[in-house]
């Protein structure tokens, strides 16, 4: 299990004191971004403009590296100690606002939709069928909604919701066995699941104005009459065991 320690968590505060609705709100969020020391610039400048925008909310910011996100969202979910967790992933940007439009929701869960970073651009927004495959929300709603799950790349979470689910499963970002071993839901379907065993709402803002940062090279290949050949330097894993679908987004 990944344990955090000084030197691979950063605690950094960010209060905007100029906000008199912040300041009688009083609202605390730890920002919680796993990472790989993968951490792109849009991610960086996203995150200060946004924690700096004089909304008066204090800010935690913890940055956990490790090998397994299921883990290190696990160790961050279990470690909260302010009103709400914000996962924020570290291929991930955003505009300032994003984040207190989620807390103005009000919601036990609520998260933003972004598009997968590959092919399929694909909006990150599901419900279950009844073998547990994600389906996609169709068509997609203009305002907020509820759905079963979405990515957790930027997903907010009261704390009450936390000490519950860290009660109940220990480790609820855990991977979930489906079809008879033949498939896993991966971290972010699995929280979700068993958000909704519980009976637990999530909420999905399709209108935030977020960004899924992926690079790409484009290469010469010969054996097919000289056309362009797109590689993608950032991949999906999975997908070599046909679990893209159902597993890490």
């Amino acid at each position: 299990m990944v344990q955090p320690t000084s030197a691979d968590v950063l605690w950094c505060w960010f209060v905007a004191k100029n906000s008199d609705k912040g300041r009688t709100m009083g609202i605390t969020v730890t920002v919680g971004t796993p990472h790989g020391r993968d951490i792109v610039p849009e991610y960086v400048t996203s995150l200060f403009a946004s924690l700096g925008n004089g909304s008066g909310i204090g800010y935690k910011l913890c940055l956990l590296e490790g090998l397994y996100i299921h883990n290190t969202r696990n160790v961050m979910l279990r470690e909260l100690d302010n009103d709400y967790l914000i996962f924020i992933d570290s291929d991930m940007s955003f505009k300032p606002g994003c984040i207190e439009k989620l807390i103005e929701l009000d919601k036990p869960v609520a998260g933003g939709v972004y598009l997968r970073r590959l092919p399929p651009y694909i909006p990150f927004a599901f419900n279950f069928d009844n073998q547990l495959i994600p389906q996609l929300v169709e068509p997609l709603p203009e305002e907020p909604f509820q759905c079963d799950a979405i990515a957790t790349g930027f997903m907010l979470i009261k704390k009450e919701v936390a000490e519950f689910m860290v009660e109940k499963y220990n480790n609820p970002f855990d991977f979930i066995s489906i079809m008879s071993g033949k498939k896993f839901l991966g971290e972010d379907m699995a929280f979700c699941k068993r958000l909704k065993d519980n009976n637990i709402e999530l909420w999905a803002h399709p209108g935030l104005e977020l960004g899924h940062v992926g690079y790409r090279v484009i290469q010469m290949n010969r054996s097919d009459n000289v056309r362009a050949k797109v590689v993608d330097i950032i991949d999906n894993p999975m997908e070599e065991v046909e679990l893209a679908a159902v597993a890490s987004l």
